[in-house]
């Protein structure tokens, strides 16, 4: 499958990736729209898609914000200050008829690179994952953490980073 280059999600794009968040998450994980509008608004150069080839149709996202805080938090998944030295990732979600295809890595390396980009650099990438998939970042360099102190729904989260 061909997918076009990595762009920024507009405000009126939105909605597209929420709907991928809500078919990806639990009602108790997913984020709200108005959630995702607020950062988009807040952090749009942290708000990045992947669309197939030629088309309009949304196959991919990841969703930030900066964080002053050496980790992840769930003040973190409230507040953007846009000087902080943490990028706390938010959501990293593939439409499901495309996982297993390597969107997710290329993305993620494409979202590394632009982070580089920023001013001021950030010093790290921080979040949370579900255990399922613990490998697959650590795979792609991420350093696993632990447990999460943090509850969020129902799922057990873990924690990872990674230095830029």
């Amino acid at each position: 499958m061909d997918f076009g280059p990595a762009t920024f999600i507009k405000a009126e794009q939105v909605h597209e990736a929420h709907a991928l968040e809500t078919e990806a998450f639990s009602p108790d994980e997913a984020e709200s729209l108005e959630t995702f509008q607020r950062r988009q608004t807040e952090a749009p150069e942290l708000f990045i898609g992947l669309y197939e080839e030629g088309t309009t149709n949304l196959i991919a996202f990841i969703c930030s914000t900066r964080s002053a805080g050496p980790t992840w938090t769930t003040q973190s998944m409230k507040t953007h200050l846009p000087l902080g030295e943490c990028v706390c990732i938010h959501s990293v979600v593939v439409a499901k008829q495309h996982r297993k295809k390597g969107i997710a890595r290329k993305l993620l390396s494409f979202y590394e690179t632009h982070l580089l980009t920023l001013n001021p650099k950030p010093s790290k990438i921080v979040f949370v994952c579900k255990e399922n998939i613990i490998d697959f970042y650590k795979y792609l360099g991420y350093s696993y953490l632990g447990p999460s102190s943090e509850v969020y729904g129902s799922a057990r989260w873990f924690s990872m980073e990674k230095l830029l």
